[in-house]
């Protein structure tokens, strides 16, 4: 590419400034379609086009809109430290993995081999720590070695058939962390 650059007398960032203006009219006219339909735009992760009062900053992880949602203080104790440069969100720790999500959402970047996501969540255990069971696992043996670790509540230790089935039949789901 920069070849290309020498050999046809061009500047790659001569544009920039046209480009970014002509971004951020784009970005306007994207806020007045998203309004028209009841939405908000948000820019994640470039925030030359976040444009105070039309245009508002993403996070995926917002610990201050998790305070309001659960009338608990959060955002105090977690700093602002997203996974990439201009990122917006706070401090977290991803617990997902790729392939798990059995829903099929054309858009989604996390499920690339559907057959996979749906074996996998058949194989899900409400009761295990894991969202499918990793290669060559075996219950017992995990427990024993995290409970060297961390002590591992009766409530939480693998037992197949233990979970409790509400009237229809479904596994109840229990507190993930016990005191």
């Amino acid at each position: 590419m920069d070849w290309a650059a020498r050999e046809f007398g061009f500047d790659w960032h001569e544009h920039e400034a046209t480009a970014i203006s002509s971004v951020r009219d784009l970005v306007v006219d994207l806020v007045e379609i998203a309004r028209s339909y009841g939405m908000r735009l948000k820019i994640c992760s470039q925030k030359a086009f976040v444009i105070l009062g039309i245009s508002e900053e993403a996070r995926c992880v917002d610990a201050q809109r998790l305070e309001r949602i659960s009338g608990t203080t959060i955002a105090d104790g977690v700093e602002l430290r997203g996974n990439r440069k201009e990122c917006g969100c706070f401090a977290s720790k991803d617990i997902g993995e790729y392939d798990t999500c059995p829903h099929g959402c054309v858009y989604c970047y996390a499920v690339q081999h559907r057959d996979l996501a749906l074996e996998r969540y058949k194989a899900h255990d409400p009761m295990s720590e894991f969202l499918f069971p990793p290669k060559d696992y075996t219950p017992a043996e995990y427990e024993q070695e995290i409970s060297q670790i961390i002590p591992v509540p009766e409530s939480r230790k693998h037992n197949p058939g233990s979970a409790q089935k509400d009237s229809s039949g479904e596994v109840e789901q229990q507190r993930l962390f016990e005191i």
